[in-house]
């Protein structure tokens, strides 16, 4: 039997990111992602949450021959007539082992320069190597909303394994509902959505509620991530209520620590404070054209400081 192919850099971290300007960020003092596996950012609309995750989801490229997403700075803040980026600039710290040697806070800078038409730096396939997943607004619409079909076609086939049995059990946790079965349905243009069955009733993501098909889409991103991985998420409390909200922190809290993996992710729900212990609490603000960082605060205190709700 062929020798698993093994990845050349292992034991990635991102300790701190550090924006000096980049979107409607400005001079934001360093953000620090420890001690614990979990960061959840808040702040209020406009602050730069999102901004934050999309520099970070643009850190990274995945290993050659390996899974991972590769998402770029170009992406994210595309070139327009109002918008040519020059001047961002955000310097992140990170530790990772190349082989036996482990290097630790190493900083890379990431940018474009104020000269008109400059390209963004770090070069992109000089990046540092990493599995990131990034899961944004957008994954989070009911697959129902982007079907512009009446009449819905598909083939069912049934899927088994240890992934599955984790996301069955998972899920059945998070949403106090017993999920018994996981399906694959293939629709003729190729499309697969997945289904479940629950109590007897066997149904596909088409028939799910909004904050069923996240919770699984959730759980998949991250169970099925390799050691080290990075995940990411915007607004990870939209679409679901707050005990489900606290089991699932409190499932990929576990996992992640015990994997080795980071979760970022946005939030307005203030709900999440209370879980300290568990997550390391982030507040993003602006204040007269500046940028903060505030660690472990409350949201009443942030509330005071800027006039508005996180």
């Amino acid at each position: 039997m062929a020798e698993k192919k093994k990845k050349t850099i292992t034991g990635q971290v991102l300790n701190s990111i550090k924006i000096n300007k980049l979107k409607c960020i400005n001079g934001l003092n360093e953000i620090i992602f420890k001690p614990h596996a979990l960061t959840a950012i808040l702040g209020p609309n406009g602050s730069g949450k999102s901004t934050i995750l999309h520099a970070i989801a643009s850190i990274y490229m995945p290993e050659k021959g390996f899974p991972g997403e590769d998402h770029r700075l170009m992406h994210f803040f595309p070139r327009s007539p109002h918008a040519e980026w020059n001047g961002s600039d955000f310097i992140v710290n990170l530790t990772y082992r190349k082989d036996v040697v482990m290097i630790e806070n190493e900083l890379k800078n990431y940018g474009k320069a104020d000269v008109r038409g400059s390209r963004w730096i770090q070069i992109y396939a000089r990046r540092p190597l990493r599995e990131v997943y990034y899961l944004g607004i957008d994954k989070c619409v009911p697959i129902i909303e982007s079907e512009k079909k009446n009449n819905i076609q598909y083939e069912t086939s049934s899927v088994s394994n240890d992934l599955i049995t984790n996301i069955l059990h998972y899920a059945s946790y998070i949403l106090n509902k017993p999920y018994t079965s996981f399906n694959q349905h293939q629709q003729p243009n190729g499309k697969i959505l997945i289904g479940v069955e629950s109590e007897g009733l066997a149904y596909s993501s088409l028939s799910m509620s909004a904050g069923e098909q996240k919770i699984f889409l959730i759980l998949e991103t991250i169970l099925k991530a390799d050691k080290n991985a990075l995940i990411l998420i915007d607004e990870l409390d939209l679409l679901l209520h707050d005990e489900a909200l606290k089991k699932l922190i409190d499932v990929i809290s576990t996992h992640a620590e015990d994997k080795n993996k980071q979760i970022i992710f946005t939030t307005h729900r203030e709900m999440v404070t209370t879980l300290s212990d568990k997550i390391n609490i982030r507040h993003v603000v602006n204040i007269q054209g500046r940028s903060y960082s505030f660690e472990e605060t409350k949201p009443d205190a942030i509330n005071r400081l800027t006039g508005k709700s996180t």
